[in-house]
């Protein structure tokens, strides 16, 4: 009996290492090892793609297929994968990864940007999926590639470092928008604190703005805005001929501050500058010089569309005496009088300049300017002119 038992194991192994093939639930394997798990194989020919949905085969050249009989690479499945996830809880902001797994969910809270140190991989192309799952809102970040809070990134080691693929926003290397072309998907806010934020070369550079051109011409330290030829140190051009100046309290202030240099509002060009109130036009200063008020055709050098008020300065007398200052053309004489009151003026600095005098003083007696005498309660206007080669006030 022993002897026929031999015999069956050798006559057994002999065929086996013959045929070279191995078959498990199934026998017509299509490699030299078939497991056939649902035993629905047929006796000869090839199984069907439904027949080898359930079929493990390893082929004569080393590959494997899972859920097919003709794998065409070294792992070749039919089907989906899964990798079981690794929960792991961060603790003082840093967690360590263990060896073999390959999906890892973060945990636990954080309060700051939590460290990810990972084992080494035996091969290299081996890939790491880290999800970021931890309270805090911070990100996590493994060989110098932070995962976001709430999302997931893959990585690869390559070159005994875990490397990380293109996650789109989350993973890819950030754009460099001093270099290359970019899209904000927020708004941005630059905090300078005490520090400069300067833009420098040795040409025009231009990008836009909100659709509109600005441009740093660092050659000549000029800034355009809507040009990418500024002229000035600020240029700007646009569409309707205007820009604004706002400012929240509703005031605008335009000051100059060059030290002992003059500054300047006006036009490079053969146009009138406009002042203007409530969309309207007020004053106008055409290119020959003329100024309008209340007209935007003066015909004179001062054109004046309405009534003109000059304002008061009154004047005490003293000792019968009074000194009009320079600058004023109407002056209101206050205050008691015994004697007629003498008034001193300075010489105007034009030929043609006006003066009113009213004598308002009490007690009666006149006020005399350039041996003319204003009587009390009267008023007399005076021009200054040339006469007899001095300067004088004239009486008219």
């Amino acid at each position: 009996m022993k002897r026929n038992l031999l015999l069956a194991g050798l006559l057994t192994t002999f065929s086996l290492v013959a045929k070279s093939q191995v078959g498990i639930n199934t026998t017509n394997p299509q490699g030299v090892f078939n497991i056939d798990g649902l035993k629905n194989n047929p006796t000869t020919g090839v199984p069907t793609a439904v027949q080898a949905a359930d079929d493990l085969v390893v082929t004569s050249n080393g590959n494997l297929g899972l859920g097919l009989t003709t794998p065409g690479t070294t792992l070749d499945v039919k089907g989906a994968i899964t990798n079981r996830e690794t929960a792991l809880a961060v603790a003082g902001n840093a967690v360590n990864i263990p060896a073999n797994v390959s999906l890892v969910r973060l945990t636990g809270a954080a309060t700051a940007n939590v460290a990810i140190s990972a084992f080494a991989a035996p091969n290299p192309g081996q890939r790491l999926i880290v999800y970021n799952n931890t309270t805090g809102g911070f990100g996590a970040t493994l060989n110098g590639t932070t995962v976001p809070n709430g999302k997931a990134l893959e990585f690869i080691f390559s070159n005994s470092f875990w490397r990380s693929t293109d996650g789109g926003s989350a993973g890819a290397s950030p754009v460099n928008l001093y270099t290359a072309d970019g899209t904000l998907t927020g708004n941005r806010t630059v905090t300078q604190g005490a520090n400069t934020l300067a833009f420098t070369g040795t040409q025009t550079n231009a990008f836009s703005v909100d659709g509109n051109t600005l441009s740093v011409d660092a050659a000549n330290d000029r800034v355009g805005v809507g040009t990418t030829t500024p002229d000035t140190k600020l240029t700007i051009s646009t569409a309707d001929n205007s820009f604004g100046l706002n400012h929240t309290n509703g005031t605008v202030n335009l000051k100059t501050y060059i030290g002992g240099g003059e500054g300047y509002l006006g036009t490079t060009t053969s146009n009138a500058l406009d002042l203007m109130t409530n969309n309207t036009v007020k004053m106008k200063i055409t290119p020959s010089g003329n100024v309008g008020v209340g007209t935007s055709t003066p015909g004179t050098t001062l054109d004046v569309n309405g009534a003109i008020t000059n304002r008061e300065t009154a004047l005490a007398v003293t000792g019968n005496a009074v000194t009009i200052p320079a600058n004023v053309s109407l002056v209101s004489l206050t205050g008691a009088a015994t004697a007629n009151v003498a008034i001193t003026a300075p010489a105007a600095p034009n030929p043609g300049q006006r003066l009113i005098v009213y004598n308002g003083t009490t007690g009666g007696f006149g006020a005399t300017l350039d041996a003319v005498t204003i009587p009390n309660n009267s008023a007399m206007e005076f021009v200054f002119t040339i006469h007899s080669g001095d300067l004088r006030m004239g009486g008219c």
